[in-house]
C-alpha cells in the first residue's frame, strides 16, 4: 500500500510511525515545504554561536500510550535523554499580584484585601450539592467560570487576567483561554488545611495545593516529563525522523504541493530541483491542522470571519548571570508585566551553568524589537528572578503565523471550519491537527488523535 502525509510537524511524524508499524511493507512519503522537518518543535538554531532555543516551553511530557512514548523516548542516545521523575521536570509559576510566585502557577489569592470574601465565595462553590463544572472550551469564559468558580472570583480575580493576558474583554474569550495559561485552580489555603481536604474531589477541583512540590504522590497524574541534553525538541524530531527513514519512510522537504486530487488520491508536488512528482496513493493523512487542510483545498477564509491572530514575538536570551530559581517556566499573570511567559532552561536541560531564556510576547506592539529584550529583562529583574540584567546574546523571532485569539467566535469559527474541511474529505483522507477535532489543540491530544484515526479508518 501507499500513503502519503502532507506536514513534518509532530503529528505527520507520529502518523508516518502508526502507519509503518500497521503496514510495514508499505510506500510512506511525507511531504513538508519547509526545509527541515518538526514544525514549532524545529526551535531556532543559531549556526553561527552553536545555540538553540525552543519556540516556547516544549518539555515533552509521556502520553500514556507506550508504544508512542518508548518511540520517542528512544529516539536519542540515552546519554542525550533526561527522564523526569514524576514530580520533577515540570516546575511552573506565576507572576501575580506584583510578586513571582514558585509555589504554583495557579493564582495565590491569599494575601489580596478581598481574600476573606473569596475565600467564602469559593467554598460555597465547593460545598454546594452541585458537581463543579467541568471546563467546556466553546463556552463563553464569563459563563463558564462563574459556574466553576463563583461570580466573585470570576469577575474580580479572572477576568482581568484573561483579558490582559489576550487583549480582549473578558466577555469575547471563551472558556478555553482558561487552559492555555492552565487556569483551572486557586491557591487559597494553607498546606495543612488542603491536605485535610485533599480526600474530596470536589474540594482538589478548585482549591489547589499550596505548594506544588508537596503534591502528594497518590494525587499526581503519574506521566514523567523529558527533555534532551542538547537541541531540545529539535534533537527528537531528528531521532525520529532518522528512526522513520531507517524503516523506509520517505521525507519529502522544501517540497510544494501543486495539485491535490481528493477524488483519484492522487498530489503532485514540486520538487526543490524543480522536478514534478506525482504520488498515487492509497491513503493520505493531512497533519497540518484544519488551517494547512484549508488551505490545500484552496477554501477561502473569509467566510468564517476568524478574528486577527495576536502578534507573538519570542527573545531568545543568553544572561549574564544564571538565574537560580528551579521554575522550569512561568506565566505573565500580572498586568505590570509584558511577557506571557518565560522558559528557563537551567532548570530543566541539565546543565547548572545553563543561562538560556525564551521569553514569549504577545501583543504590545508599541514596544519596538531593538528595546524589548532590555526592557522584559528589567521586569524579571524587579520580580526578583535575575539578579543581573545584563545579557550575552540577545535575538527576537516573530512567529509567522501569530497568536491565536481564544475569543468566542474564534473557537466557533474554527469548528465551522474543520466541519466544512471534513465535508470536503473521501473516507480515506485523515485530517490531523490544530482543529482537526472540536477543540483540539494541545500536543499530547493532538498525538492520540491522529493515532486514533489512522487505526481506526486505515
Amino acid at each position: 500500500m501507499n500513503f502519503a502525509i502532507v506536514g513534518g510537524g509532530i503529528t505527520g511524524l507520529i502518523a508516518a510511525k502508526i502507519l509503518n508499524d500497521k503496514y510495514p511493507n508499505s510506500n510512506i512519503t511525507l511531504i513538508e515545504k519547509a526545509n527541515e522537518m518538526g514544525g514549532i518543535l524545529a526551535g531556532t538554531y543559531y549556526k553561527k554561536q552553536g545555540i538553540y532555543f525552543d519556540k516556547g516551553t516544549h518539555i515533552f511530557r509521556e502520553t500514556g500510550y507506550p508504544q508512542i512514548d518508548d518511540f520517542i523516548l528512544s529516539s536519542i542516545p540515552k546519554t542525550e535523554l533526561i527522564h523526569f521523575d514524576v514530580h520533577q521536570g515540570d516546575i511552573a509559576g506565576a507572576v501575580f499580584d506584583g510578586k513571582l510566585q514558585s509555589n504554583s502557577h495557579f493564582p495565590d489569592i491569599r494575601k489580596l484585601t478581598n481574600y476573606d470574601d473569596l475565600y467564602i465565595s469559593l467554598s460555597n462553590q465547593v460545598n454546594s450539592c452541585n458537581p463543579i463544572s467541568p471546563i467546556e472550551r466553546l463556552e463563553p469564559l464569563i459563563t463558564n467560570a462563574c459556574s466553576r468558580f463563583g461570580e466573585l472570583y470570576t469577575k474580580k480575580v479572572l477576568a482581568p487576567i484573561l483579558s490582559n493576558l489576550f487583549q480582549r474583554p473578558a466577555e469575547d474569550l471563551a472558556s478555553f483561554s482558561l487552559l492555555l495559561p492552565g487556569l483551572t485552580r486557586i491557591v487559597c489555603s494553607n498546606y495543612l488545611e488542603w491536605l485535610q481536604n485533599a480526600h474530596n474531589i470536589q474540594y482538589r477541583e478548585i482549591f489547589a495545593v499550596p505548594d506544588q512540590r508537596k503534591l502528594p504522590n497518590q494525587l499526581r497524574h503519574g506521566k514523567r516529563s523529558f527533555y534532551s541534553h542538547s537541541l531540545g525538541s529539535r534533537n527528537f524530531v531528528k531521532g525520529i525522523t532518522a528512526n522513520l527513514e531507517s524503516k523506509g519512510v520517505q521525507f519529502l522537504q522544501s517540497t510544494t504541493i501543486t495539485s491535490f486530487n481528493l477524488d483519484k488520491l492522487l498530489i503532485t508536488c514540486l520538487t526543490p530541483k524543480g522536478e514534478s512528482l506525482e504520488l498515487q496513493v492509497d491513503g493520505i493523512v493531512l497533519a497540518t491542522g484544519v488551517f494547512g487542510a484549508a488551505q490545500l483545498l484552496d477554501i477561502s477564509m473569509e467566510i468564517f470571519s476568524f478574528d486577527q491572530p495576536i502578534l507573538s514575538r519570542i527573545i531568545n536570551l543568553i544572561v549574564k548571570k544564571s538565574p537560580e530559581s528551579d521554575l522550569c517556566y512561568f506565566y505573565g499573570l500580572d498586568p505590570k508585566m509584558d511577557f506571557y511567559r518565560v522558559t528557563n532552561y537551567r532548570a530543566f536541560s541539565g546543565n547548572p551553568k545553563d543561562r538560556r531564556l525564551s521569553i514569549e510576547v504577545l501583543g504590545n506592539n508599541a514596544i519596538d524589537n531593538s528595546i524589548l529584550p532590555q526592557h522584559v529583562l528589567k521586569q524579571l529583574f524587579d520580580i526578583g528572578f535575575i539578579s543581573h540584567e545584563g545579557f550575552e546574546f540577545g535575538d527576537v523571532v516573530r512567529l509567522k503565523t501569530g497568536f491565536p485569539t481564544p475569543t468566542i467566535s474564534n473557537m466557533q469559527s474554527l469548528v465551522k471550519l474543520s466541519d466544512y474541511v471534513h465535508e470536503q474529505l473521501p473516507n480515506k483522507v485523515l485530517l490531523g491537527g490544530i482543529g482537526a477535532k472540536k477543540g483540539l489543540f494541545f500536543q499530547n491530544e493532538i498525538i492520540k488523535d491522529i493515532s486514533d484515526k489512522i487505526l481506526e479508518r486505515f
